[in-house]
């Protein structure tokens, strides 16, 4: 895709985190307004998670974002 976008064929919107450095002839631009995106997190149980997904899920839960488990 990004080689359409270097030739001038083509626009791609695309979250900033999953991009690499602008190839030539590519400039990445920021959405105004700017856009929000909601990251969810799922599970088959939360209440058998490894004690590794355990502290995933809590350092994302204290993030500052508005994440919600259910359970």
């Amino acid at each position: 895709m990004m080689g359409f976008v270097a030739q001038g064929e083509a626009v791609t919107i695309a979250a900033r985190l999953a991009l690499p450095e602008p190839p030539a002839g590519v400039v990445y631009r920021p959405l105004k307004p700017r856009c929000r995106r909601k990251i969810a997190l799922a599970a088959l149980s939360f209440d058998k998670l490894s004690p590794a997904a355990l502290a995933f899920v809590e350092l994302a839960q204290k993030s500052g974002g508005s994440l919600t488990i259910e359970y």
